[in-house]
């Protein structure tokens, strides 16, 4: 069963639609009375017709025959997709067989009975629809009332679509489903009543606390886990910087190594020379003795020599 949103009004007209939930819109003058005054009909009809697409119900005001026809040419002049809503009167019966005779679709409007479901069938209307909420107001079943045309309707084989309309409450939604209804064409408040339940609204809220309360464990799990992840990043870095400090150690105790091994090699250089010197000075001061203890010899042989020439 396909849902049409049965409004005016462009707010709920717009939500609807944006729940990709609506096949079309119904409206009637009724509908568009409760909307501002001065609104302009034509241009009310073309934006929701932009806005949702599918079919578009638009209802004639006029109750004759040829007062209907001149109304459905206007309208399709300017909006050339309608479906023309036509009441259930004879002269509207009329206007229902020749627009048929012009492959023009046309939806019979404010039906309660079979017997004029019927009728409506055979003039040619593309859609009836059936008032549900009317009925019950007059203490008609409107339930049977659906179910009766639907029977007859599937026995028929007609091709006319049958609308519930004037749905009051979810249950007539229900209700028009299983009496096998195509189409029904809901008020906005009874569309949106019809989404929600308690019991959602509970299953809702306890998958959001339980989610919460997962989140909680989850994050718990994950505290140790993080700890143990913290601190050893810590002891990371600080064996990071005690290799560092070790390095630090390593390279000064091989500066200082380097130091003390030029110092000594320096000592050992400084040592070699001052031998060097110190056996140069031991070997200048034996060439000066050799050298005395020869000029004393000398002078020596020469004294003998004297004492002997004479």
């Amino acid at each position: 069963m396909e849902l049409y949103l049965d409004s005016a009004n462009l707010e709920h007209i717009r939500h609807a639609n944006s729940l990709g939930i609506i096949n079309g819109v119904t409206t009637n003058p009724s509908l568009l009375a409760k909307e501002d005054p001065k609104v302009d009909v034509k241009k009310r009809i073309l934006e929701i017709f932009k806005m949702v697409g599918g079919h578009l119900s638009v209802e004639v005001i006029s109750t004759d025959t040829k007062g209907m026809l001149k109304e459905a040419e206007e309208i399709l002049k300017w909006f050339p997709d309608a479906t023309i809503k036509i009441p259930m009167i004879p002269s509207g019966l009329s206007a229902v067989k020749f627009l048929y005779k012009n492959s023009i679709p046309t939806n019979v409007t404010l039906v309660f009975s079979a017997n004029q479901a019927i009728i409506a069938q055979n003039a040619g209307a593309s859609y009836v629809s059936v008032f549900m909420g009317r009925l019950d107001d007059i203490s008609t079943d409107s339930n049977n009332v659906i179910q009766d045309i639907s029977e007859i309707w599937d026995r028929h084989n007609y091709e006319s679509l049958i609308i519930a309309a004037s749905l009051r409450n979810p249950l007539h939604l229900t209700q028009a489903a299983m009496a096998g209804a195509h189409i029904a064409t809901v008020p906005y408040n009874v569309l949106m009543q019809s989404m929600y339940h308690p019991l959602t609204d509970a299953g809702v809220k306890k998958f959001l606390e339980d989610n919460a309360k997962l989140q909680e464990e989850i994050n718990k799990l994950k505290a140790p886990i993080f700890n143990t992840i913290t601190k050893d990043n810590t002891k990371n870095q600080e064996t990071k910087a005690e290799n560092k400090e070790q390095k630090i150690d390593i390279s000064s105790q091989k500066v200082n190594e380097q130091i003390v091994e030029e110092k000594a090699k320096e000592i050992v250089e400084n040592t070699e020379t001052q031998k060097i010197k110190d056996e140069n000075e031991n070997k200048k001061n034996n060439q000066t003795k050799n050298t005395q203890k020869t000029n004393k010899k000398s002078s020596s042989t020469t004294k003998q020599n004297k004492t002997t020439s004479k």
